[in-house]
Formats: C-alpha cells, structure tokens, sequence
C-alpha cells in the first residue's frame, strides 16, 4: 500500500456554507482513495499524487493531481487545494446549501439545555453548556465535545441540517437523563415517526403532529402533567406499528424480487467490468454503472428481514416510502446493460474484429461469436483476465502504426526525399511484419481507427 498523509482543511462556499476539503499527498495510487470520505473526515478529497497515474472516470468530488517528488511548500499545496476544493464541493455526496449559522445553532441548543431558566447570553457560555452535555454522549451529539468553529459549524449542518433538529435531539438525551424510562421511549418513538401527508395512513401524520403538541418536550420540563399525553402517545404508537410492520414487509417483498432482477444483470456486469479492462477500446463505459450495481445490491441485501419492534423506522425505511436503493437498483440494471452494449459495439466493430480475427485462439473465436449475436452469458463465460490481457495486447499493438513512424521521420515528403523515405517506410514494414504474430503489419494509425 502508498504512503498517505492527509490534511484537512475548512472552506465557506459562495452561500457562506462550511465544507471540509481533504489533502491527501501519496506516493502511489490506492483504490481506497474512490471512496467517498466519511463525513466525519471531509466533503471532498484532493489527492496530489507522485510516481503513478491516475485512474480514468474519476467522481467529480475527487480531485487527483499529479506532481513531481519536490512538490510545493505547504501553504501553496493549501491554496491549490482551496481553489480545487471549491471546484469540487458542489459534487460532495454531503453538499448542503445555504442554512443556519453557528449563533443559530449554540443560542437555540443552549435554550433547549437550560429551559426553563434563562439562556447564557454570551456564544462562549452557550457553547460551553453544549460541549459539556455532550461529553460521553453518542455520535453525532459526541462530536459537539472537541469541534469548534467553521468545523463545528460544517458538522451541525451536516448532523442535524437546522437548529429545530438539533434541538430536538438534545432535549430527547436530556429527557433520557432526567425522565422515566417509559416515558423516554415513547416520545422518543413519537420523534422519529415519521409519516409523510401523502401517505395512505395520512391520519397518522395528522394526529402526530398534534400529539407533537400536547406531549411537547419543552412541556414536560415545564413541569406539565404528562399522564394523558403519554397514554395518547401509546395508542398512537400501536397504530402506526401495524401499518408500518406491514409496510416494510412490502417493501422487503419488494426488495427480494430487485435482488432477482440485479442477479439476472449479474453476466452482464462481470462482461461490462472485463470489457472495461480492454484500456485500448478506450475510456470505461461502465464505471459509473458497477459502483451503483454493487452499491444498490449491497443496501438491499442489508435490509433486515423483519422490522425492529422497539424503532421507529428500520434501516431508514420510511412508512409509505420505498428506500432510495429500490431507484437506484433499477437505473444500475438499465445502466450496465446501455454500458455493455457501448462496449459490445467497439468490439464488434469492422477494425476490431480485423484485429482480432487470428488464427489458433478458440477463445477469440466464441468471443467474437458470442459479440455478434450480443449473447451476454456467453460473453461472459470466456472473458476472462487471461482474455482481457491477449485482447489488450493485440489492439495496442495494432495502433502502433509503422505509418506513425513514419510521419515522425518524414513530416513533409518532397521529391528530394521521396526514395529515402520510401526506403524507411519498407524498412519499417518488413520490422513490423517480423515482429507481429500472423506476419501482418496494421496500418491504423491511431486508436480512435482501431475503436471505431
């Protein structure tokens, strides 16, 4: 594995929103660097990277630089990074707009913290009351402890989004310290219910909202009775239990027929993938299309077959709401199948299937069999590494043109050089023809000819 040394940095977009851009400096290139970084690291990623090449199809939140082994000083390498970090933000898989600011945040934690007493007046006592009850405490509240500033700020709105939320998250840790533990449970139940208005079940998300209400955290710690409310919050509780137990069983129902429908592309990823090594076709067709196959299959694959009794929502599925993944699994099978065929059509094309119409590998001969009828299961079954390699190697040597060679000798050929570079252009040809497997010499003269 590369040497890697990161640093992170903290930026303010156009809107003044926080984003934490990642500097990686590394010797090499590691195939880790493609995953996002996790949201406790950074937005994006810049990678500065010395005695390699970058990948092609690069995510448009990952920038890769490549430099030479006396690289810039520090603040040069951080002013870069601030100008890519920009560029790079608006693709972040954590990119937020414009929100609440660092103030809103501390004076509406510190309130929900110390009602019903007056708030700290001042940012540093508000944030000081908040660090403190944060200390100990589960992710993401834990992070509140030891971040400060745009850092701090970047990490509530990535958390919580608003203030509302990140209030309500605090009043329920605070409700878990100082309440009894049934009544902790069923508001906190209540809270993270969620019933979108369009729902079948709308009358859940009506009669939530006033129950949000009457059984309001602020009002327990005023010191309001709270037997009717909680038995209210109870009833509520066992009706949306049997409608949402039935929804995810739908939905896991759902999940199992996709995973059919992702197993049935499955020939035609690993041929996609394969093809994709062929770096002589040209760039990947399919990179953008595995990551999401593979991603979609993973999520669905994780659902929990049967909803937990004690969560609002298992796995993030949300009453009345198909999880993201379902989407996204079926763009992958429509993408991969629309990335194979690019691919099936370079090399079904006239100049490559010249190339690769040779004598003596069976191999080639059922590929390009299997090509031409667009038989994705055969494909499949003889495309292999070993393959990939051989199909590699006979395009690369195909573009290599002793044409090119001679257009390099001879830019401009006048009569005066016409017998000399005649003579090198045979020269050239017998080495070609001596050189090559079939005693045949290509004439194509640059890869776009060969792919078609």
């Amino acid at each position: 594995m590369p040497s890697l040394t990161r640093h992170v940095i903290f930026e303010r977009d156009e809107h003044g929103s926080p984003y934490a851009a990642e500097i990686v400096d590394a010797e090499g290139w590691d195939d880790a660097l493609f995953d996002p970084p996790t949201p406790e690291q950074a937005d994006v990623r810049f990678v500065r990277l010395t005695g390699a090449t970058p990948p092609p199809n690069l995510p448009r939140w990952l920038r890769v630089e490549v430099i030479g082994r006396r690289a810039a000083e520090a603040p040069a390498r951080y002013t870069a990074a601030t100008e890519t970090g920009r560029a790079l933000w608006p693709w972040s898989p954590y990119y937020r707009g414009p929100g609440p600011g660092l103030a809103e945040f501390l004076s509406a934690g510190a309130a929900s913290l110390s009602h019903p007493d007056p708030t700290p007046a001042d940012t540093d006592r508000q944030l000081a009351l908040i660090a403190a009850f944060a200390r100990g405490r589960a992710s993401p509240l834990a992070q509140v402890e030891t971040l400060r500033s745009d850092a701090l700020e970047r990490w509530l709105r990535y958390a919580f989004v608003d203030a509302d939320r990140f209030v309500e998250a605090l009043l329920l840790e605070r409700l878990r310290d100082e309440a009894p533990e049934e009544l902790y449970q069923s508001l906190r139940f209540l809270a993270e219910a969620e019933v979108p208005p369009d729902d079948p079940h709308s009358e859940l998300a009506v009669d939530r909202s006033v129950l949000r209400e009457q059984a309001s955290l602020w009002r327990y710690f005023d010191g309001a009775p709270f037997t009717g409310p909680l038995h209210a919050v109870q009833a509520w509780q066992r009706r949306y239990r049997l409608a949402y137990d039935a929804h995810y069983r739908a939905v896991i129902r759902s999940a199992q027929q996709l995973l059919h429908a992702l197993d049935a592309v499955r020939p035609a990823a690993s041929a996609l993938e394969h093809m994709d090594g062929v770096r002589a076709l040209g760039a990947p067709a399919g990179g953008e299309a595995l990551a999401s196959y593979a991603a979609a299959e993973a999520a669905l694959a994780a659902l929990p077959a049967d909803p937990d009794p004690q969560a609002a929502r298992t796995a993030g599925v949300t009453l009345g709401r198909e999880p993201a993944a379902f989407a996204q699994g079926r763009m992958a099978v429509e993408a991969v199948q629309q990335a194979l065929e690019v691919q099936r059509q370079r090399l079904a094309s006239g100049t490559v299937r010249m190339v690769l119409e040779r004598p003596g590998v069976p191999a080639l001969d059922q590929l390009l069999q299997a090509i031409a009828a667009s038989d994705v299961d055969g494909i499949e079954r003889v495309l292999d590494e070993r393959l990939v390699a051989h199909i590699e190697r006979l395009l690369t040597e195909a573009v290599e043109s002793p044409l090119s060679e001679l257009a390099a000798r001879y830019p401009i050929v006048t009569t005066a050089t016409l017998d000399d570079a005649t003579a090198a252009f045979r020269e050239l040809l017998e080495t070609a023809i001596t050189v090559s497997e079939d005693n045949r010499a290509v004439l194509r003269e640059d890869r776009a000819a060969v792919v078609g």
